[in-house]
């Protein structure tokens, strides 16, 4: 596409919302879903750019729940910002992008940060999208120390991810840490989607890795989202029940596909 046929496409912000809601929700918004609980039953407000969810009840635009997320910088912007980031054999700069766009260096990062993230993942198709979620548990051993959880022995880290009605990803990990926990998320989870975790602190930053986050605070015995329950709270709950130590990495890796089978067709309490 030339910048001249760009421009004609997209000369005003109301022409960008229009491309982005017929390009994620299709022709008339026909299959529009709320980003917060999936809910197809939304409603339109008069100014044709916020949206409202007829169960959970939340406000959402069609940037919720993209890499435009959480982004004062307008629609229009961030179009022109993909398209010379794209178009350009080098790509561009962020001091470059910054003077085109009229906003700051900082911004201009941020958004290219952005771009060449979704892009990359792009091309990838097996990304888990839509709802996932990510928790993480602690698999075989015997309690040696008396403790419980986190803080037992001889026991070995598992991070989980799984789409709804889909495929479910663990892995064996050193530890629960945040830089660990977001790799699990970012290397499996679609820019995008809509990520559920429990409230353990390393899932706190979610959101600034360009993702919609939704929490459950199990202190409070909160194990439901909305009208949904958490996959993991069954997968770890059921699956996890006693495994050695040693047969963790051959016990994961043999029950994932089983485990997307079973989740799929799993029936859950409060769903």
């Amino acid at each position: 596409m030339s910048l001249f046929a760009f421009q004609q496409q997209f000369p005003d912000e109301a022409s960008c919302l229009a491309f982005m809601e017929t390009q994620r929700w299709g022709e008339n918004g026909a299959n529009r879903y709320c980003p917060h609980c999936g809910s197809l039953k939304s409603y339109r407000f008069a100014d044709d750019k916020l949206f409202k969810c007829g169960d959970c009840r939340k406000k959402f635009t069609v940037k919720v729940g993209t890499m435009f997320s959480d982004s004062h910088v307008p629609l229009q912007k961030w179009l022109y910002a993909i398209y010379l980031n794209t178009s350009l054999k080098k790509g561009i700069s962020s001091i470059q992008l910054a003077k085109y766009l009229g906003i700051t260096e900082k911004s201009a990062w941020f958004m290219l940060q952005r771009i060449r993230y979704s892009v990359e993942k792009a091309g990838r198709g097996d990304l888990l999208g839509n709802s996932v979620e990510a928790d993480e548990t602690y698999v075989g051993g015997k309690r040696h120390d008396g403790m419980r959880g986190r803080g037992a022995s001889g026991k070995t880290p598992v991070g989980s991810i799984a789409e709804r009605k889909g495929v479910i990803r663990r892995e064996v990990t050193e530890n629960t840490k945040a830089v660990t926990l977001d790799k699990i998320i970012t290397d499996h989870g679609e820019p995008g989607a809509t990520v559920m975790t429990d409230e353990y602190r390393p899932y706190s930053h979610v959101t600034k890795l360009g993702y919609t986050h939704r929490r459950v605070n199990h202190g409070k015995k909160d194990c439901v989202i909305g009208k949904t329950t958490p996959l993991l709270v069954k997968v770890h709950g059921v699956t996890y029940s006693s495994v050695s130590k040693l047969s963790t990495l051959a016990f994961v890796q043999s029950t994932c596909k089983s485990s997307a089978q079973n989740m799929s067709t799993a029936t859950l309490p409060g769903s």
